[in-house]
Parts: C-alpha cells; sequence; structure tokens
C-alpha cells in the first residue's frame, strides 16, 4: 500500500514580499530626511537675517586713528607716529620763483610769479609738522596794504598733511602761481581786479600759524 502524499501548500498562500517593505522603508528615510532638511533651513536663513539685520560694530577707542599718528616723510600721508613740532621749533621762508620753480624777483608782463616756501626743523629731535594746503596761505602786500590773500580762494579740496623733520632739515613745497590780480570775498582768481605792474610786493607764508620771518620781495613788469 502506498505512503499518503503529504498536501501541497495552495498556489495562491501569500509570501513575505521583502522588496516591498524596503521600498517602503527607504521612502520613510527619505521623508524624514527632507523634513530635518527643511527645518534646518529655515533655521539658518532665520538666524543669517538677524544677522544680517545687525548694526555694524562701532570701533573700539584701540582702534581708531589719532591725527598725531598720520604722518609722513614725504608728501603723502603713513602711519608713522611721533611728536609735533612746536611752531617756534620751525622757520619759515617764503619763496617766489618762475615755472620752473627758480628763484626770481622781476616779473615781464604776462609773466605770472609762482609762490612756495621752505620750512626748516630747528629742534634737536624728529618732529612732524601739519604742511597741508587746509593750513597754508599766502599773503602779497605792498606798502603795508594786502592786496591778495589766498584766504580769499576756495578751499573745497585742501588737504591735512604731517610731514616728518629730522633735526636741521629743511623742506620745499610744490609752488603755485598767482594770477597778478587783488583777491577779495568773491575769490582770488584771474577773474578779480589786476594788481599794478611797476609796483614792488612782498610775500608772506604761513605754515600751520607759523609766518615767514620776512618776506619775498619782487616786482611786476
Amino acid at each position: 500500500m502506498a505512503a499518503p502524499r503529504k498536501p501541497r501548500p495552495a498556489s495562491n498562500a501569500k509570501k513575505p514580499n521583502f522588496a516591498v517593505r524596503r521600498v517602503v522603508a527607504l521612502v520613510l528615510v527619505v521623508a524624514i530626511v527632507a523634513v530635518v532638511w527643511s527645518l534646518l533651513s529655515g533655521l539658518i536663513g532665520l538666524v543669517t537675517g538677524m544677522v544680517a539685520g545687525a548694526p555694524a560694530a562701532s570701533p573700539s577707542p584701540s582702534s581708531t586713528v589719532s591725527a598725531s599718528s598720520v604722518a609722513s616723510s614725504t608728501p603723502s600721508a603713513s602711519s608713522a607716529a611721533g611728536p609735533i613740532c612746536e611752531r617756534k621749533s620751525v622757520s619759515i621762508e617764503a619763496l617766489v620763483a618762475d615755472q620752473n620753480g627758480s628763484s626770481k624777483d622781476v616779473f615781464t608782463q604776462g609773466e605770472n610769479p609762482f609762490f612756495g616756501y621752505r620750512i626748516t626743523n630747528n629742534s634737536t629731535e624728529t618732529c612732524f609738522y601739519e604742511v597741508g594746503t587746509a593750513q597754508t596761505f599766502f599773503v602779497v602786500s605792498t606798502d603795508g596794504q594786502v592786496i591778495w590773500d589766498s584766504h580769499d580762494c576756495d578751499r573745497t579740496d585742501v588737504t591735512s598733511v604731517l610731514m616728518q623733520f629730522k633735526p636741521g632739515e629743511s623742506r620745499t613745497s610744490a609752488f603755485s602761481d598767482w594770477a597778478r590780480v587783488f583777491s577779495s570775498a568773491a575769490g582770488c582768481g584771474a577773474d578779480q581786479t589786476p594788481a599794478t605792474n611797476g609796483t614792488v610786493y612782498g610775500l608772506s607764508a604761513i605754515v600751520n600759524g607759523a609766518t615767514s620771518s620776512s618776506k619775498a620781495m619782487f616786482s611786476l613788469e
């Protein structure tokens, strides 16, 4: 007698579907990561906005550069610092020259005098002195009467420059021309009343309150 056969499993019996489970798990992970990233992005944006909207910090006193620490051994400024020259320790010499900077005291008709100065440190120490156009003035006079004063000129583009001077050192400024005119509250340029020819004039230079000890004499023809 043949042994009885074991019943076969029904063909429609359900088997565990591991592939589907893996896909579902992967989808859940991706969703969780997306939510976390969205939250982090919002938080980062909020913090960035707060920082961008905050006012800039004011410089501390230690980072502020004082005027006395801006100095130069040339007409341009540098960060060198040192003592400031006393006015009584410097001497100013007014200079009158031609367009090439050569000393001259007689100017023919149509030829403009050029004004400058020489400054000397008479002290025994290296120091700094203000020589910028903001503190430099020229005055032309004759017979005790001022006829032209650079205080009347346009002061829009004047500058401040501290320059280094070694003991006994002298420096000569750049020269600028005089249009042979009177100055007034209206200005000091060529459109002002012409100065008189055949007259002897004296030039004084004032640099940061120090005045030339004597006038540079010249005449117009």
